[in-house]
């Protein structure tokens, strides 16, 4: 990845203004060690797409999350397209402190389970801190459900309300507006079924950029009309996961004596695998032949 036309920490509203004009979206990839960095990494280099590395606060427990962020810098800074590093679904207010101080591009205020003014006045207070810092900031309008949430138990989603889209940009400074319309995270297959017509009058309610998270549930058609209607950054973790878990798994049922190397090597070549996958439906591959 390393070249005179290698490049630093993107401005992710530099890529999301790319990804609009080339009517395609960019993905943010969870990631939570150097295996899925690198494999999330290769597979956008591959497709000359800007990616967003997204770091869930959820994950903080299973990494070294100071040290993530410097990997992905120092990645960013070798790599031959946009890199960002984003913090995901924050719900704790020091989050927003640490995720400045790690040097992240850009982060997103969860707002679960609060009533509309609580939202606004919190989604705004973390939007002042991202843009004095200089990063973008995004928030959920609405909650996209996760089947397995941080408490143990199934987080019910709620939908956008389109009516209150223009309200929450303008009184909060947001960004980007993470909408709820179908998706749900954590779906293991690809059955969900988004509300077209609702993104349809949520696009058109403001003119800010609009994210999909629970990505890897979303039927591929779905996810291509979600995008021509204005959806410009989408999320998947648990489709990429279990890709890389089933590659690795292989590995060791052809042999046993593989050893963790091998195991992990194959983990990542899964997860790329099925991150590439996503990039030729949505992504601007999707226009042009694929490089290898």
């Amino acid at each position: 990845m390393e070249g005179d036309d290698a490049m630093p920490m993107a401005d992710l509203r530099e890529s999301l203004k790319q990804a609009r004009s080339g009517g395609y979206a960019m993905p943010s990839f969870n990631v939570f060690d150097t295996t899925t960095l690198l494999a999330a990494v290769a597979a956008a280099t591959k497709r000359g797409v800007p990616l967003s590395i997204a770091i869930d606060e959820a994950h903080f427990a299973h990494t070294d999350f100071e040290g993530l962020v410097a990997m992905t810098r120092s990645l960013a800074e070798r790599a031959p397209i946009p890199v960002s590093v984003h913090v995901d679904h924050i719900r704790k207010p020091e989050t927003i402190a640490r995720a400045i101080a790690a040097g992240c591009s850009s982060v997103l205020f969860d707002g679960y389970a609060m009533n509309y003014e609580e939202k606004v006045r919190l989604t705004r207070h973390a939007v002042e801190q991202a843009h004095a810092a200089g990063l973008t900031a995004e928030a959920e309008l609405g909650h996209v459900g996760q089947l397995q949430g941080r408490e143990g138990f199934a987080e019910r989603s709620e939908v956008t309300d389109p009516a209150a889209v223009e309200d929450f940009a303008s009184r909060t400074g947001i960004d980007i507006v993470a909408v709820s319309v179908g998706s749900t995270s954590g779906m293991t297959s690809q059955t969900a079924s988004l509300d077209l017509n609702l993104l349809a009058r949520i696009v058109r309610s403001a003119g800010c950029y609009f994210s999909l998270h629970g990505g890897s549930g979303v039927p591929f058609d779905q996810i291509k009309n979600a995008v021509q209607l204005g959806i410009c950054k989408i999320s998947v973790f648990t489709r990429l996961a279990d890709a890389g878990l089933a590659a690795g798994l292989e590995a060791i049922r052809a042999n046993p004596s593989a050893g963790l190397i091998r195991f992990t090597d194959q983990v990542r070549h899964g997860y790329e695998g099925a991150a590439l996958e996503q990039l030729d439906v949505w992504g601007p591959a999707r226009n042009s032949a694929p490089t290898s």
